[in-house]
């Protein structure tokens, strides 16, 4: 199996476990847009939040050589971005 999809391998099972322990992502980032929206005093979808923490992950790419944290960061920013499709519906 080739590196890459290994990767994406990885991160369905990540997002199966992050649903069993935090429920239903769409939910999640369309109730964090609404606190977004609330604070920034603009209209945030929940696409946005997922764009906003991919682009969070990829500032952090920037501080850390420890390849632990790259793998889950890329991981992350990986299943970021598929949520922010699935909610640009």
């Amino acid at each position: 199996m080739i590196a890459a999809e290994k990767t994406l391998d990885e991160c369905k099972e990540l997002l199966k476990q992050r649903g069993e322990q935090y429920g239903d992502a769409g939910e999640l980032y369309d109730r964090t847009s609404y606190y977004w929206t609330a604070f920034l005093g603009t209209l945030v979808k929940g696409k946005d939040v997922c764009t906003m923490m991919s682009l969070m992950k990829l500032a952090r790419l920037d501080q850390t050589t420890d390849p632990v944290v790259k793998k889950d960061t890329y991981q992350d920013m990986i299943n970021y971005i598929a949520l922010a499709e699935g909610l640009d519906k």
